[in-house]
């Protein structure tokens, strides 16, 4: 028999992302939303199923057990019939607490790591901030255990924190800076294929080290030269043009190598590199005693020498 006021119906209703438990009297509506949303991991989601799950199955039997009670005993004992509504009133009361447990803040089975009101992540992970401004890693909002966490955002698998910011894997943290396994220096803050000079500038290749500054020209006695000087053998400084013992000053030439003798060009040219001559300014030396103007030195098929562009 069933006695109006006194049909309890007991429902499970699943949502998108667990379980939810209802009591239903007569009139009540399902439930929409859930006591606190969860980004769940599977198993992090299967363990809140099942706790879910089970306060719904302990309900159904608490209702069924006091809902028997009242079809069979409110004709015959009023009381009896009142006591049967304070015990389906307790079976609710008991599903809406197990359901709260599941659901705790932090350690529940439902919500194992707390990040605030109304948002959860799975147990062993920890909270960043939603969608795209959670990391490259992050997994709506949360960052899966044995992910970096660095200035708050979630670093893909296998990278490390430098600073607030992921490193990649095979990458190096050097004062701060990740930088890639090709450029193991940092110099002003700046990943580097080299050293860095005295000023802490990069020096990469071409260039090296002489005298604690980047050379890219010869290095002559902790001096660097110019592009053209060259470090004469004997006085051991960068040196234009070389003439034996000598070094023919700017606007010289060598006249005899020999005894090291230079000559003076005369105004408006300049000495000729290893010829005991001089072209006019503007103009290049070429070999063969040629001075080209506007153009390079071309070696013509006989051997000699002419300026660029050849005739044909």
């Amino acid at each position: 028999m069933n006695t109006p006021g006194f049909t309890a119906e007991t429902s499970l209703y699943k949502t998108s992302r667990h379980y939810r438990l209802s009591i239903l009297g007569p009139g009540d509506l399902p439930p929409t939303q859930t006591i606190v949303p969860a980004d769940l991991g599977p198993q992090d989601q299967e363990a809140c199923n099942t706790c879910l799950e089970t306060c719904a199955e302990t309900a159904v039997a608490c209702s069924a057990v006091w809902a028997g009670v009242g079809g069979f005993t409110c004709f015959w004992c009023p009381p009896c019939c009142v006591a049967a509504g304070v015990g389906l009133a307790g079976c609710a009361a008991a599903a809406a607490s197990c359901e709260a447990i599941c659901h705790l803040p932090g350690g529940s089975k439902c919500c194992p790591t707390f990040c605030r009101l109304g948002k959860c992540c799975g147990r062993g992970e920890e909270c960043v901030d939603d969608y795209d401004r959670g990391g490259p890693g992050a997994r709506a909002g949360c960052c899966p255990r044995g992910q970096s966490v660095c200035g708050g955002k979630c670093c893909l698998p296998g990278d490390k924190c430098c600073g607030d910011a992921c490193c990649p894997a095979g990458f190096n943290c050097q004062q701060g800076v990740c930088c890639p396994p090709d450029k193991p220096a940092v110099c002003n803050g700046i990943c580097c294929a080299g050293p860095c000079d005295q000023n802490g500038t990069c020096c990469e290749s071409p260039g090296y080290m002489c005298g604690g500054k980047c050379c890219f020209g010869e290095c002559c006695n902790g001096q660097c030269c110019d592009l053209g000087q060259h470090c004469h053998p004997t006085l051991g400084i960068c040196c234009s043009n070389i003439c034996g013992p000598s070094c023919c000053p700017e606007g010289q030439f060598c006249l005899n190598p020999t005894l090291g003798t230079c000559g003076q060009c005369a105004p408006g040219e300049h000495a000729c590199f290893g010829e005991p001559r001089c072209c006019p300014d503007g103009s290049n030396c070429c070999p063969g005693g040629i001075c080209c103007w506007g153009s390079g030195c071309c070696r013509r098929p006989d051997g000699t020498w002419g300026c660029c562009p050849l005739p044909k």
